[in-house]
């Protein structure tokens, strides 16, 4: 499905962005599911910084139809392999006007450690996603530095340690994307999101996948935590 140049991006930037992946019903049915959890939202936001609702797959098909949606898992299969399953799966929502919605530099990989690096994040933004609205940036090519620095004095922190890691000139890029498009990013990605300046809330699906051989070796373990997406899932760890 990809074409050599998108793979040769992707190789070479660390991430990669699909347009209008979504129809106007999927991206429709998807809202409406988003909608319903609304007031959940809300609450665990405080009106203030995102929220993270975890296990979406489980809490309505249509998030479960986005997850094995044939063009977003045709794109990962032509990057990590065919056989692929779901390490976590969210619902991000970041109120309006909140500049506590910004998001740090960070990796994913440091947070949820797995015996290799060849899985990836990829993101559905419900709202179109610009520096207004809240939309990632990222250290194109950074993904090739491996892990960086995560942790002070023994302690996980969950960002970035080192400002040397996020603020290199010249290869910071806004990734600038409308609704219905998808995202992916490798797990070794340094990325971060603005706040959400403007006056409505902005959504996105994030799933994190990975290929069957993959074995997690630490972060967080979810309901939805080695569903097949698609392929076998029996292949050897590597």
């Amino acid at each position: 499905m990809l074409t050599d140049t998108q793979k040769r991006f992707y190789d070479e930037n660390g991430f990669l962005v699909l347009r209008g992946v979504l129809s106007d019903a999927e991206l429709a049915e998807l809202r409406e599911a988003a909608d319903r959890l609304h007031d959940e939202c809300h609450r665990v936001s405080k009106g203030e910084r995102v929220a993270v609702i975890q296990d979406i797959i489980c809490r309505d098909e249509g998030f479960l139809k986005a997850a094995r949606h044939s063009v977003f898992l045709a794109a990962i299969a032509d990057l990590i392999g065919p056989d692929l399953e779901l390490q976590s799966g969210t619902l991000n929502w970041k109120p309006p006007a909140s500049m506590k919605s910004e998001v740090g530099w960070h990796q994913k990989f440091p947070g949820v450690p797995h015996s290799h690096r060849d899985w990836l994040v990829g993101m559905f933004p419900l709202d179109d996603a610009t520096p207004e609205t809240g939309c990632m940036r990222v250290i194109a090519g950074s993904h090739r530095r491996g892990p960086v620095e995560h942790w002070q004095e023994g302690r996980f922190k969950g960002f970035c340690q080192n400002p040397d890691d996020y603020t290199r000139e010249g290869d910071l890029i806004d990734v600038v994307v409308r609704a219905g498009d998808v995202t992916l990013h490798h797990c070794c990605l340094i990325h971060a999101a603005y706040p959400n300046r403007s006056t409505s809330p902005h959504r996105s699906l994030v799933f994190t996948v990975r290929p069957t051989d993959c074995i997690q070796l630490g972060g967080r373990v979810y309901q939805s935590s080695g569903l097949l997406l698609q392929g076998r899932d029996n292949t050897p760890a590597r």
